[in-house]
């Protein structure tokens, strides 16, 4: 996939986006309830059209939910979602501003970040820790939210173009992509959590995108895309006693996401010389003990997007998208079953969750 200034979103493309009620199409409805299945849908760069939509599993229609809660729509590029407390957190990097929302997903507080010079800054992707939330910003900075001062937020430099965060024992691991650069990065920067300054870096495959830590906090497992050429993508593990990066044996790594019990799921996909999404396969590894538990499930995702799990309820979800017409979202059971496939009624699904 090429790399454009912001990840994940072909521009000049345009798509449809339907808001308010529409009709879903829902196929493989199983008895586990879909009610308060909520979907971040990217939308198409410079569209505004980016939105947050609520499954209502007895009239089998989605709801703009953020629209209807604000009188307006959410923004330019919906980017990542994340439940921290009673507050729903959406950072929408287009518009350069994060919301903090209730359950309701009315707006509590409207966050935007700026640079030593007064520059707004680019929010990307969450993480959190027992008190504080974390958000990269494109522009190379980390931020930290504090929810308990009004949502305050302090920053510090980083890498170019960081992605993925995660926290661990009282240090956060920022994935530096380099993706707007002529070349991309293989760093990852250590920020000491406390004092908010970066310690350190350790060195990674070529553009590192997303970091996520096992339970124990002792390992961290890191996807890379390469430089879609002679440098592939990668799935690492970081050792965090001693920084040592090993690699695994998973191929055409695309995304990985944290689940219930330990498990990280990684979707395995690629793209075509025309830059076409393949059919993806999602994987299932025990991230205690570092060991590949075989392919999560036996259904090919066509055009595999993005992936995300729940690690509450044990669901996985897969997205697919073709940049152009309204994504699909297929939602499976711990085990890999197929529960449901609807369309997602939005471009571009970046991630879903229950509330």
């Amino acid at each position: 996939m090429k790399n454009f200034r912001f990840l994940g979103i072909l521009p000049l493309l345009t798509a449809l986006l339907f808001t308010g009620c529409e009709k879903a199409r829902v196929e493989n409805d199983s008895d586990a309830s879909l009610e308060n299945l909520v979907v971040l849908n990217n939308g198409n760069w410079g569209d505004n059209n980016a939105s947050v939509m609520m499954y209502n599993s007895e009239t089998q229609d989605f709801t703009d939910v953020f629209k209807k809660a604000n009188n307006k729509s959410l923004g330019d590029l919906g980017q990542d979602m994340l439940v921290f407390g009673d507050d729903i957190y959406i950072s929408v990097q287009g518009s350069k501003v994060i919301f903090v929302c209730d359950r309701n997903f009315k707006v509590k507080k409207e966050i935007k970040v700026t640079d030593s010079e007064g520059n707004e800054l680019s929010p990307n992707y969450f993480a959190s820790s027992d008190a504080k939330v974390y958000i990269t910003l494109y522009e190379g900075w980390l931020g930290e939210i504090d929810p308990s001062e009004d949502y305050s937020v302090r920053t510090v430099a980083v890498g170019p173009n960081p992605v993925g965060v995660a926290y661990a024992s009282g240090k956060l691991y920022v994935a530096n992509s380099g993706g707007y650069l002529p070349g991309y990065n293989n760093t990852l920067s250590v920020v000491d959590a406390a004092s908010f300054k970066e310690i350190s870096t350790i060195e990674v495959n070529v553009n590192p995108q997303t970091v996520v830590v096992n339970s124990e906090g002792n390992l961290l497992y890191v996807s890379s895309l390469g430089n879609y050429a002679d440098i592939a993508p990668k799935l690492e593990v970081v050792n965090l006693s001693d920084g040592s990066v090993h690699s695994t044996s998973y191929s055409g790594v695309s995304e990985i996401a944290r689940g219930a019990d330990d498990t990280l799921y990684i979707l395995c996909g690629g793209y075509d010389s025309s830059w076409n999404p393949l059919p993806g396969t999602v994987y299932a590894h025990n991230m205690a003990l570092n060991s590949g538990k075989g392919v999560f499930s036996e259904i090919k995702f066509e055009k595999a997007y993005k992936i995300s799990a729940d690690s509450r309820t044990g669901n996985v979800f897969v997205t697919a998208s073709d940049y152009k017409t309204n994504g699909d979202v297929y939602v499976l059971d711990s085990s890999g079953k197929l529960l449901s496939k609807f369309d997602s009624w939005g471009l571009n699904p970046v991630k879903a969750l229950f509330l």
